[in-house]
């Protein structure tokens, strides 16, 4: 008896997670809540809206209240890595983009390039090691490619997605670029913005304890 019971609730904590937003944008409203600098950028081609244009050393910080101290949450967006990054070259770069807790820990920090020629590799996936870069070829791990419209080494789109445990109910994430040139030829910018947190999903919760409830109580009847 004791067995029988045992195993259906070792099931539920195999529950599967689903994530509850806590921000979302795609600026396609023109909505710039939370974030300090900035506009809203159409495509060259017209297919969507998103953040931007940040050149040369910009910077941009997003701004997230209401978190729980300790509870971990996802921060998925999408970089658009526009024009002719150079990647870990040092003749016009390196192109370094960080992601960056404001006074805490460097999520990301690694360079990109769109230029596909000999000795333009780039880091991503991997970070960024100014003593023994890693080379990977131009786009490694890239979405998509050329879909915004830009002349000059094109665009290439990479779907990012951070894990991060604040340490205060508020969150500041820094996003920069390093080492580029004006946005007529380097640029970069957000889209596609999604802030979850995992929890497990209560209706399936709720739903397995019932069930375990009229089990326990139709074996109580027979006895």
């Amino acid at each position: 008896m004791f067995t029988r019971t045992l195993l259906p609730l070792a099931l539920l904590w195999g529950l599967p997670a689903f994530a509850i937003p806590l921000y979302q944008n795609d600026f396609e409203s023109l909505d710039l809540t939370g974030w300090s600098s900035g506009e809203i950028f159409l495509a060259p081609n017209g297919s969507t809206r998103f953040l931007g244009l940040f050149d040369r050393n910009d910077s941009t910080t997003f701004t997230l209240g209401g978190l729980i101290t300790g509870e971990t949450i996802n921060f998925q967006f999408d970089l658009y890595i526009n024009r002719s990054w150079d990647g870990n070259t040092s003749a016009f770069g390196p192109d370094i983009f960080t992601v960056e807790v404001e006074g805490g820990p460097i999520l990301l920090q690694t360079t990109f390039s769109n230029t596909e020629l000999p000795g333009f590799e780039q880091s991503f996936p991997d970070p960024w090691n100014p003593s023994a870069p890693a080379a990977n070829a131009p786009r490694t791990g890239a979405l998509a490619t050329n879909t915004l419209g830009f002349i000059t080494e094109g665009d290439t789109t990479y779907r990012l997605t951070l894990p991060i445990t604040p340490t205060s109910s508020n969150l500041v994430l820094r996003f920069s670029g390093f080492n580029l040139q004006d946005f007529t030829d380097e640029n970069w910018g957000i889209d596609n913005v999604i802030v979850t947190s995992a929890v497990p999903e209560p209706s399936t919760a709720f739903l397995l304890l019932g069930g375990l409830g009229l089990l326990a109580f139709r074996r109580h009847s027979r006895r």
